[in-house]
């Protein structure tokens, strides 16, 4: 019996590709109410619609060859007043991790950043374990205070890069990365950026701290350099994640892999361009088919890290009707939308995808920027106004909800906690002496089952 959590641990053999291939084919009526029904429910009536597909494909590790060349690194690490709490826990396990990735013929700096951006060494200092410590030390002996601009922080980094003689430079950012000073909009931000590294010969890896974390911005710089992403939930506390994270550095990733489907059988699949992929990790790929007599082959082509030639082939069975893996139709769905928003962010607002993201959302229930099915009614907001002595604030956010915080006017980052007899999410917090009297907006930040973040 499952009365009680369990944890297990397994281990993959990466030294060969393995790929995992999902359908699903059903009616309309098999999603209703939003609860996706399985093989051992009654069978539906009406027209199957298209089916669902998902391609989990594991990169093998390379082959055994010469050591990595010396590497620059430059690690950058938001001390800004929101990386109070589990996020300054979560950099300070990111910086342990990457300096333990370093090695003998390896050169590193530390950047901690607010508003403005300082370095510990005034260029990049062999990575001994004397340098480590001190940068370490340094790290400690900061105090967070004032708000977050990150093109102070990337012109530095990209400075004390160019300024290291190794063949291989990297830069690594660490924390939530959120602007709240100087240039406030990720737009700009990566109209900034853009001229400092896209095109350059160096490679951006990113670890956000936080539900709150800046996912576009930081995924846009990694996506330019062939980089990588990691995301560390309010309360995750990932070692082995971040030690195979960090083990990335100096190596190059499987690059430009697309997944090549045939014909007109398969459409609107998603990721739909090209990604990069480090070894001993997992890329997925998710999409909708029709379906055929016979099983055809997908390839998915791109470049070893070597940078000669891959190719996996992979035998996709798309069956007539399969009920078995229920979740892929609004796995499907959230992929799709994150297509739209994407297209929305790059191209603008037009109303056939808005109508689309709103159909998707509302039929698969999860929440969208479109949809945040976000309220604060009036009777559960009583004191409306926040008396001395008792500062409350109070969120009712949909079900699918399951982590909140919220930003305060002065920086300060807070967890809500879930009151499920008033189905509320809740915070209580102090006030500045210095803050006056009067309205001030606060930023709250959701995050659902799916991990996916709403502000």
């Amino acid at each position: 019996l499952l009365a009680e959590d369990f944890g297990f641990r397994w281990r993959v053999d990466a030294a060969q590709p393995s790929s995992v291939f999902l359908t699903w084919r059903g009616r309309e009526s098999d999603l209703r109410a939003g609860r996706p029904l399985t093989a051992i429910d009654a069978p539906a009536k009406g027209e199957l619609e298209d089916g669902y597909f998902l391609l989990d494909q594991l990169f093998p590790s390379a082959a055994a060859g010469p050591d990595r060349s010396p590497l620059t690194a430059v690690l950058v690490v938001d001390a800004s007043l929101s990386m109070w709490w589990d996020k300054l826990r979560q950099a300070e396990d990111a910086l342990k991790a990457f300096t333990a990735a370093l090695r003998g013929g390896d050169s590193f700096n530390l950047i901690l950043f607010n508003e403005t951006a300082k370095a510990v060494f005034p260029a990049p200092a062999p990575a001994s374990p004397e340098n480590v410590r001190k940068a370490m030390d340094a790290f400690y002996a900061a105090y967070l205070s004032g708000g977050t601009d990150p093109v102070p922080a990337l012109e530095e980094a990209v400075r004390q890069a160019n300024a290291a003689a190794t063949p291989e430079k990297c830069l690594v950012l660490i924390g939530d990365w959120v602007p709240t000073a100087g240039t406030l909009k990720n737009s700009t931000v990566i109209k900034k950026a853009e001229p400092l590294l896209k095109g350059q010969p160096l490679r951006v890896h990113g670890v956000l701290t936080g539900d709150d974390a800046n996912k576009p911005l930081l995924e846009t710089l990694a996506t330019w350099t062939d980089g990588q992403l990691l995301w560390l939930g309010e309360r995750d506390s990932l070692a082995d994640e971040l030690a195979l994270f960090a083990s990335h550095l100096g190596q190059q990733p499987y690059g430009e892999l697309e997944l090549e489907t045939p014909g007109a059988a398969f459409y609107q699949v998603y990721p739909a361009h090209p990604v990069s992929i480090f070894a001993a990790t997992t890329g997925e790929w998710v999409g909708r088919y029709k379906p055929l007599a016979e099983a055809p082959a997908l390839a998915l082509r791109g470049l070893n890290p070597d940078r000669t030639p891959f190719e996996q082939k992979i035998t996709a069975p798309l069956p007539e009707q399969d009920l078995s893996h229920p979740l892929l139709p609004r796995f499907w769905a959230r992929a799709r939308v994150d297509y739209l928003l994407d297209k929305i962010n790059r191209e603008g607002e037009d109303a056939a995808s808005i109508r689309e993201i709103v159909a998707l959302a509302q039929k698969f229930k999860f929440v969208t920027p479109y949809t945040s099915f976000l309220a604060a009614p009036r009777s559960l907001l009583r004191p409306r106004v926040i008396q001395p002595r008792d500062p409350v604030l109070r969120i009712q956010a949909d079900p699918s909800v399951v982590a909140a915080s919220v930003q305060l006017p002065w920086g300060e980052i807070l967890p809500l906690d879930y009151l499920p007899e008033l189905a509320v999410w809740q915070a209580r917090f102090f006030v500045p002496g210095d803050v006056p009297d009067g309205t001030h907006r606060c930023l709250v930040m959701l995050r659902d089952r799916a991990g996916r973040l709403f502000r």
